[in-house]
């Protein structure tokens, strides 16, 4: 896993900021050392990471809708954009319900790439709550402020998958 987030952090440094450079950027970001630059770096990294897996869950969700269905909306005189947003968007409706919560609670506790890759820098810029927990309770030695602000973490995390469940109940209802 360390060795991922190396090659990474070399990838932002090395091969974007030639490509950056040939096209005529004289000056380009810093990345990882750069106030405005870390944090979208580690979503870009973030979002590399994951995209595998949702592709993969997504296909699976896909390969799973029934063939039927689709096939009495052609004899209908469904064209393929009426059955996409018709048919298979409602469909794969749990799918997409169930990364968009896995993906918002992945963000919440994203740990490893934020403690290899800035460790919570330049500044604070790329400081996010379940880093800020960590130190608080290892750097600092707060354990009562640290599961504090853990519980917080997880209250935070459970009110947000209600308002999603919510909000998959009111769009599955329709």
């Amino acid at each position: 896993m360390l060795l991922l987030y190396v090659r990474c952090g070399w990838f932002f440094y090395s091969p974007v900021n030639e490509f950056f450079r040939s096209i005529g950027i004289a000056n380009p970001p810093g990345w990882l050392a750069d106030f405005k630059w870390s944090l979208p770096s580690i979503m870009i990294i973030y979002v590399w990471q994951q995209v595998g897996y949702y592709s993969i869950v997504f296909l699976a969700g896909l390969k799973g809708l029934p063939e039927d269905v689709y096939e009495a909306a052609k004899v209908d005189g469904a064209s393929s954009i009426r059955q996409f947003f018709s048919l298979t968007v409602p469909l794969i409706s749990p799918t997409t319900f169930f990364l968009t919560i896995m993906g918002i609670i992945g963000s919440f506790k994203v740990f490893d790439q934020i403690s290899v890759l800035t460790q919570g820098g330049p500044g604070s810029s790329s400081s996010v709550m379940a880093y800020y927990v960590y130190r608080t309770a290892f750097d600092y030695f707060e354990m009562g402020y640290a599961n504090t602000l853990a519980w917080a973490l997880f209250v935070l995390v459970f009110i947000v998958t209600l308002v999603q469940w919510k909000m998959q109940a009111k769009f599955s209802n329709e």
